[in-house]
């Protein structure tokens, strides 16, 4: 999914008729992945505050 939106930039509703999901399911998915994915990055940095995942949330 995280490939799929960032590097190919397809839309969410393109990503759910790729994935057979719903739109709002995979946005919802998306919005989780990122936030684990930056607490992830937060603890590799040792606990400082990566503020990256506000701007993959944005976009739309």
């Amino acid at each position: 999914m995280l490939v799929l939106r960032i590097f190919e930039e397809q839309s969410f509703p393109e990503i759910a008729e790729i994935l057979d999901k719903n739109t709002d399911a995979v946005k919802k998915k998306y919005r989780r992945t990122i936030t684990k994915l930056g607490k992830m990055l937060n603890a590799q940095k040792g606990g400082t505050e990566w503020c990256g995942n506000e701007a993959l949330l944005k976009r739309k």
